[in-house]
């Protein structure tokens, strides 16, 4: 029995120690799938209707809630928008955007991964920002 136990820790800590803790090991992360888009609305307005859809969308209740991060830095021309899960385990980060001011309009980078459908999700960011606002 005690062997059983020290399995399945080490299969916790295994799978814990694979997880994005911060934004910063997320977009580090070689696994994680990758996207980029301009646009040539103006960067708060993509920004806007990307974190409104996330929110409504991935906000839920529960034990374990996805919670949704997202500052505009007008003074900077960027806003950035993550997507996290908090429980009882430390925070795992499950995608970043980044929306940038450029000179025609805007550009969205995102990363998505920690998970087996990062790239469906990375595909949900992508469409948000386009103003698709199904979820």
């Amino acid at each position: 029995m005690p062997g059983k136990i020290l399995l399945t820790t080490l299969g916790i800590l295994g799978v814990l120690s694979s997880c994005s803790t911060t934004p910063d090991a997320l977009e580090k992360s070689t696994s994680a799938a990758r996207s980029e888009k301009s646009y040539s609305e103006n960067y708060q307005e993509v920004y806007r209707r990307l974190a409104d859809t996330a929110r409504r969308c991935r906000s839920t209740g529960g034990s374990a809630a996805f919670t949704i991060d997202a500052q505009l830095y007008n003074e900077l021309g960027y806003g950035e928008i993550t997507m996290s899960m908090v429980s009882i385990y430390p925070r795992n980060y499950y995608w970043k955007a980044k929306v940038e001011k450029t000179a025609s309009g805007s550009r969205v980078s995102a990363v998505s991964g920690n998970t087996l459908a990062q790239s469906r999700t990375l595909g949900d960011v992508m469409r948000w920002a386009d103003g698709d606002q199904r979820c």
